[in-house]
């Protein structure tokens, strides 16, 4: 079984699946779900179905109503005419996939928003900080979960990074310490057929500064920044 006349984009993809023995099995797979390892997950499904004899038009109506899991690949929807998807990346490793997935579907521009937090692996801030520089057009460096660490040292730490990838400070490379000023200005950014990547937190509910763990929504500030600007 394979994927065939793949269209993708940030926010899902459109394929048709090719079965060896079945040349008369039509399927038309269009799924919401972002990202090529979303396409092997719907052969999987495919797979499933058919397994349980379900029909093509069944299969493709059940792939179709899938949502993201909150905060992984999930796309933000508030009228806006670009893109804005929220994921848990926040790894060199899972910033490469990424990058490598969606810089050849993105029409306009692709703004990456993320961080590093506080008490961890410091070396891989640079890295990311590179990767950023490398991918994406615009870079937005900003808090994660700093802990009792100086938050705009490892927000430099990073830019240090993205420099070195060519990217140069308030032209394509800007350090916004608060988290939900920084998506917002990311998404002041963002012109019509962008796509903005906001990165590191995901689906988490708190955000851990000095001493304490404060609330946090990143979809919801998202959805906000949106709506209110």
């Amino acid at each position: 079984m394979k994927a065939t006349n793949i269209k993708s984009a940030p926010i899902g993809s459109i394929f048709d699946v090719k079965l060896a023995g079945r040349k008369k099995l039509k399927l038309h797979i269009k799924t919401r779900l972002a990202g090529s390892f979303n396409i092997y997950n719907c052969l999987a499904a495919v797979g499933v179905g058919l397994t349980l004899k379900l029909k093509p038009s069944q299969i493709e109506a059940g792939i179709a109503s899938l949502k993201s899991v909150e905060g992984r690949m999930m796309a933000i929807n508030e009228g806006q005419d670009f893109d804005v998807i929220v994921d848990y990346a926040h790894t060199p490793d899972s910033f490469e996939k990424l990058f490598m997935d969606f810089r050849p579907v993105v029409q306009g521009k692709l703004i990456v928003m993320f961080g590093s937090a506080g008490r961890r692996d410091k070396a891989k801030r640079a890295v990311q900080g590179e990767l950023a520089g490398k991918y994406a057009d615009e870079v937005v460096v900003t808090e994660e979960d700093d802990r009792d660490e100086d938050g705009m040292a490892i927000l430099l730490e990073i830019g240090a990074g993205a420099k070195k990838s060519g990217k140069v400070p308030n032209k394509d490379l800007f350090l916004v310490h608060n988290r939900e000023e920084a998506i917002k200005f990311t998404v002041g950014r963002a012109k019509a057929g962008d796509t903005v990547l906001l990165l590191g937190k995901g689906h988490e509910k708190t955000i851990e500064r000095d001493d304490r763990e404060d609330p946090w929504d990143e979809v919801g500030v998202a959805k906000k920044a949106l709506t209110n600007g």
